[in-house]
């Protein structure tokens, strides 16, 4: 059970930031952005494109790959959301699903390959186990990214008006504040918080293509959102951990059934909907 849990919570941690971002997109405009894995997966590959190809050190090719998901995530919302943002919600979703096909076409192009972590080396043995320490980085991370996120959310001014923004733009303008800026910020926020948990969790394994982030993490990531509550950041982030554990759980009993981590996820995902829409954690709309 000390190895679950343990596991549980570095995989957990992941899904927590890309539940984050959903929910924050969520909180803000009242649309699911089904690109946001995707993003994550992408900022891996340019990642090892720099690392790799040209020579670049970890924490520069890092560094750039995140700002190319901050980039993606800015031309989005100035060219495809901003024009939809007083049409349906709906066109809105579509569009990012075709975000996520597009850069999904984009890296069937490049051949995976494996890359080495940035820190390498035994890390601390915990419940019997040794944990990496990319593991131990990527974890504290998440959680230090989150709880700074959780805090400017509720205590700037700026922050408030992202939270009241899908239920009174009205007063959000009388704030001060404008109703597009809320908007780059939210989507530029999520594509780097998706960027982040790709490159944390391409640090910790190393193991570049061996996995997609949109396949393995956007259905855990969503039950994740759904399960600590769309209206929670911290409720996402605790869905990740719990999701996390779930998954590691299914793993070490049932690994010889493939997809099982997922097929969790989804059952999941499908009894929160069916049983508490509003999450653990969220309020009834």
């Amino acid at each position: 059970m000390g190895q679950i849990i343990t596991i549980g919570f570095a995989s957990g941690a992941l899904l927590g930031l890309l539940a984050i971002g959903i929910v924050l997109v969520y909180k803000a405009s009242r649309v699911l952005n089904f690109a946001q894995a995707e993003i994550g997966n992408f900022a891996t590959y340019i990642a090892w494109f720099l690392i790799i190809d040209f020579g670049l050190p970890w924490a520069v090719g890092g560094f750039l790959a995140l700002a190319a998901a901050g980039a993606i995530g800015f031309v989005f919302e100035r060219f495809i959301v901003r024009p939809m943002l007083n049409g349906p919600k709906l066109a809105i979703a579509v569009a990012t699903l075709g975000l996520m096909s597009l850069l999904g076409f984009i890296e069937s192009e490049w051949e995976p390959r494996f890359i080495r972590p940035p820190i390498s080396g035994r890390g601390p043995e915990i419940f019997g186990i040794f944990v990496s320490p990319t593991r131990l980085l990527a974890f504290f991370s998440a959680i230090a990214l989150g709880a700074a996120l959780y805090w400017f959310v509720k205590r700037t001014t700026f922050g408030l008006g992202l939270l009241a923004s899908a239920h009174d733009p009205v007063a959000v303008r009388l704030m001060g504040i404008r109703m597009k800026h809320l908007s780059l910020f939210t989507w530029v926020t999520a594509s780097l918080l998706g960027g982040l948990a790709g490159l944390l969790a391409l640090s910790a394994t190393g193991n570049f293509g061996a996995f997609s982030m949109t396949f393995s993490f956007l259905v855990p990531a969503l039950a994740a959102a759904l399960l600590g509550g769309m209206t929670s950041l911290p409720g996402a982030f605790a869905g990740g951990m719990l999701i996390g554990v779930l998954q590691t759980a299914l793993s070490f009993n049932f690994g010889s059934i493939p997809g099982v981590e997922q097929l969790g996820a989804f059952a999941v995902l499908i009894a929160v909907l069916v049983l508490r829409p509003q999450g653990l954690f969220g309020k009834v709309a």
